[in-house]
């Protein structure tokens, strides 16, 4: 579920193989690096956007589609911020 700083997260893993291995890259080639990549990585991740303002049930609620068993990790990401802006008295969109 991607909101708030989602693009950051997108970042990361389309960039994954490139910043968690080894490579060669030939500046003088158009060539694609050549990865010297030792770690098979067998994920299967959905970017789902739901959202910059959308409360967590709203977030499942809009991912519902995407589910395709009972196991589902959420983290409390959303509530902690709010929680710690709010006591903080500052903006929980900064």
């Amino acid at each position: 579920m991607l909101g708030y700083k989602g693009h950051l997260i997108k970042e990361y893993f389309l960039n994954y193989r490139v910043m968690q291995s080894d490579f060669t890259l030939r500046l003088d080639s158009p060539e694609h690096p050549q990865f010297r990549w030792d770690r098979p990585v067998d994920w299967s991740i959905t970017f789902a956007e739901t959202g910059a303002d959308a409360q967590t049930g709203a977030r499942v609620k809009r991912i519902e589609k995407y589910i395709q068993d009972d196991n589902l990790l959420l983290t409390y990401g959303d509530v902690f911020r709010y929680r710690y802006c709010q006591a903080a008295g500052i903006s929980s969109r900064a």
